[in-house]
């Protein structure tokens, strides 16, 4: 039988392919021209089989060896993740690895954390200590604002930090410079100290506390407060703690004065 010698790239390109297409092909010498129709109509289902082996006798099921239906429900894009859901505690801090499934209350959560909150309106201090607690985990910075605190006598402010296990009172590095006709220092570990003497009525100014690095539990502070009607400080240091910080107290160093002043403290973090 003889052949025509005909490349596919010779025969001319369709922008569409149709059953109606025609190809040449050669019988006994002679050329046909044969539809794609026909030629399908020449493949036979043991063919089909040939190609397919195995394959083409799978059972339609959910096991092993088995085809999956177009209706399975395994198709559907509303199959729930099998993953925990995370924790409010582990959404504020942002610092986890784990991947988990997150609910539009865990992301609101976790936006108010980093946009920082408040105390429930300004603050009426009372007796000879005033604590500040329930700061969220995961705080970055602290403003301590005071606007009219008074003290019973003349007294040496301290701010000591606190964490779930109690208010720690060792371990300050700290040092405050108090200016009025001249300059006093003094310095404490007991706390970070608001004057440099026994000369502190009242508090008006603000104190800031930061955070080293995100995950660190060192604290710094620095800030500026008049502490009498001509006496200003400048406060400095720093503390390592040993767990998160969870609460502050404002006192004195002799821890008998009392404090008064009527919605004159805020305190506010992110």
């Amino acid at each position: 039988m003889d052949t025509i010698d005909i490349r596919l790239d010779d025969l001319p390109l369709a922008d569409t392919a149709s059953r109606f297409d025609v190809l040449p092909t050669a019988d006994e010498g002679a050329t046909k021209l044969i539809t794609i129709e026909q030629i399908l109509q020449l493949i036979e289902l043991e063919d089909i089989e040939a190609l397919l082996g195995a394959a083409a006798f799978l059972d339609v099921g959910v096991g092993a060896d088995n085809v999956a239906a177009g209706d399975d429900s395994r198709f559907s894009d509303a199959r729930d993740w099998t993953a925990s859901v995370v924790s409010q505690a582990e959404a504020e801090a942002g610092v986890a690895t784990t991947a988990r499934k997150w609910t539009a209350q865990r992301v609101a959560q976790a936006i108010a954390a980093r946009s920082g909150g408040q105390s429930a309106g300004p603050l009426t201090p009372s007796g000879t200590s005033f604590d500040f607690t329930s700061i969220p985990a995961g705080t970055q910075e602290i403003l301590l604002g005071l606007a009219g605190v008074a003290i019973s006598t003349l007294a040496v402010p301290i701010l000591r930090l606190g964490t779930s296990s109690g208010i720690v009172s060792t371990g300050y590095v700290s040092q405050s410079a108090a200016l009025a006709t001249g300059v006093a220092v003094t310095a404490s570990s007991a706390g970070f100290v608001l004057d440099a003497s026994a000369s502190a009525n009242l508090l008006n100014g603000v104190l800031r506390l930061t955070r080293s690095t995100r995950t660190s539990n060192r604290w710094f502070i620095e800030g500026s407060a008049q502490i009498a009607s001509s006496r200003h400080i400048l406060p400095g240091g720093y503390i390592d703690l040993a767990d998160e910080l969870t609460q502050l107290r404002l006192t004195t160093v002799a821890g008998t004065p009392t404090f008064s002043g009527s919605n004159s403290v805020t305190l506010r973090w992110r």
